[in-house]
This record gives structure tokens, C-alpha cells and sequence, in this order.
């Protein structure tokens, strides 16, 4: 037996690098705020429902790992483990989005941008295989057309576009 703490340390380290301090203050909140076990389970999936991670802990997430990616610059290693936390996070962001949004929020232009970086590795067949999420692969397929329709919209200086509408492309 080993304590559990230097074991997550030396983990955190080796992975995340210089962007340890960033990973490990994302995972102690999603502890903390998924206190109690039988009503909100840390669990790897299901995160998109949970009602102990709220918008609010996604976009506090969303900044960490933007100062991540900063702290990692120049380490193709790590600034690749780093960028799968940070699609693993705006991926739900992306999930949970709805309605009408503003082209002008400095927040749904990010979004846009991590819609088109998740774009990128999944055409570039660095996203995990086809079926992650259910066994027919319905739900992978409906999830990556709705990053595939975000990715696509072109930034205006102003206006709204309603997200749930938005067509996915062809080809």
C-alpha cells in the first residue's frame, strides 16, 4: 500500500508538467463539489446531465486549462495532454450549450474556436475511436455532427444564431 496522495502528485506532474498546479485545481473542485457519493458519483461519463458540475464549474475549468496550455508552451508532450482535458471540457460546454447566442460574446466566439480545434482531431483521427460514448455509436455520431455545425459557423460581428438550428454541414 501506498498513500494516496504522492501517487496523484508524481501523476499529475509526469502528465501535466508545468501545468500540474492547473489539473490539480480542477480535479480538487470537481471533488469537492461531487461531495456526496450516492447522489452525485464521479464517474468518467454522465457529466453532461450532472447537477453537482454546473456551466459554472465548466467555464472556471475552461479558464484553467486555457492557463494550462499557457504553461505547457513549447511541450508538444504535455500540450497534448493538457489539450485533452481542455476538449474533454469544452466538449461538454459544447453539449450543454442551447438556444439563441450572441456572434458579439467574447465567450460563444471561444466556443466557436474549441468547436473548430475538436473539429481538427477528430478529422485528423486524433479523437478517440468511432464509438465512445454507445455501443450503436448514435450518440457519437449525433455528438460530432453538433461540433462539425458549431465548427462551421462563420463569426459575424454582431447578430444571434440559435444553436439548436443550426444545420450540420455536408461533405
Amino acid at each position: 500500500y501506498q498513500p494516496e496522495e504522492p501517487l496523484r502528485e508524481r501523476f499529475l506532474k509526469g502528465y501535466f508538467g508545468a501545468a500540474a498546479e492547473h489539473a490539480r485545481a480542477y480535479y480538487a473542485e470537481m471533488a469537492a463539489l461531487q461531495k456526496d457519493e450516492r447522489k452525485t458519483p464521479q464517474m468518467m461519463w454522465g457529466v453532461l446531465d450532472s447537477p453537482a458540475l454546473t456551466d459554472g464549474f465548466f467555464e472556471r475549468a475552461a479558464a484553467r486549462w486555457r492557463e494550462a496550455m499557457r504553461a505547457v508552451k513549447g511541450d508538444s508532450t504535455r500540450e497534448d495532454n493538457v489539450r485533452w482535458a481542455m476538449n474533454a471540457t469544452d466538449y461538454t460546454r459544447l453539449m450543454r450549450l442551447k438556444g439563441e447566442q450572441d456572434f458579439a460574446s467574447p465567450r460563444f466566439r471561444e466556443l466557436v474556436e474549441a468547436a473548430k480545434r475538436i473539429q481538427r482531431d477528430i478529422e485528423g483521427e486524433r479523437w478517440p475511436e468511432k464509438r465512445i460514448f454507445s455501443e450503436s455509436g448514435e450518440i457519437d455520431r449525433r455528438s460530432r455532427d453538433r461540433i462539425a455545425s458549431i465548427a462551421a459557423l462563420e463569426p459575424k460581428a454582431s447578430g444571434k444564431v440559435n444553436v439548436d438550428a443550426v444545420k450540420i454541414p455536408k461533405g
